[in-house]
């Protein structure tokens, strides 16, 4: 008997959601805990000035280089470029903008989900009081989407980025994480022997020192980790 899909389907989980300055849909769910977005952002076009209130987000940029201002003030602004990472905390404001003729596209990750968890200070385009776009703004699409867990390690290439799942259930599969890659962190923890926690879902940072947490933590027994690993696809000779 086949086994059922544990992860419960969204509304916008089968659809492109149209912005103003390009593009996002949701490349991998479980359930309210996280949701990973692929963003796609237009050349010199950029994200409201908002916040989430009740969730910590963080960015992978895959392809071109952002813009990113945290906080209110405009003087805050720096460039992130491909394969670097950024973390934020609930209810800090901040801000996208491609600079790259190619346009921007990043990784967008949400501990929890909830696309309505969405506070703009500013927006360019007139959408300062209004809510996280509805139907009349989505359409379907056919992108590739991971959408189990538990099961194989799933990957795709976007961008000449290799995106893959990894479900690290055991020390042995510790030689799926390259030291090269970035690392977010979809569900699990890492404790000490006394079961308190050193590391948890929502970090992101490089497969070199997710491997030195993962010598000196241990694995939850009765729960996988699972990772989103994302680097550079291999140049060939």
């Amino acid at each position: 008997m086949q086994k059922k899909n544990n992860i419960k389907k969204n509304f916008y989980d089968d659809k492109v959601v149209l912005k103003p300055w390009g593009y996002e849909y949701t490349l991998f769910r479980i359930n309210s805990h996280c949701r990973v977005v692929f963003v796609h952002i237009k050349y010199k076009k950029k994200t409201s000035l908002h916040c989430h209130p009740s969730k910590n987000t963080g960015f992978i940029i895959l392809d071109g280089n952002a813009k990113v201002q945290i906080g209110i003030y405009k003087r805050n602004k720096k460039i992130y470029r491909p394969l670097k990472r950024l973390v934020l905390r609930k209810g800090l404001y901040h801000s996208l903008e491609s600079v790259s003729k190619k346009g921007l596209y990043a990784l967008e990750f949400e501990f929890p989900a909830n696309e309505r968890d969405l506070l703009r200070f500013q927006d360019f385009y007139g959408r300062e009081k209004k809510k996280y776009e509805g139907k009349k703004s989505t359409k379907q699409h056919n992108f590739f989407r991971f959408n189990k867990l538990g099961t194989k390690d799933q990957s795709f290439v976007s961008n000449n980025k290799v995106i893959e799942i990894l479900t690290i259930k055991s020390k042995n599969d510790i030689k799926k994480i390259s030291e090269l890659s970035l690392i977010c962190i979809l569900k699990g923890t890492l404790t000490n022997k006394e079961k308190i926690v050193g590391l948890k879902y929502g970090e992101i940072m490089k497969g070199k020192t997710l491997l030195i947490f993962l010598k000196k933590f241990e694995l939850d027994k009765y729960k996988s980790l699972v990772l989103m690993s994302v680097k550079n696809l291999p140049k060939l000779l």
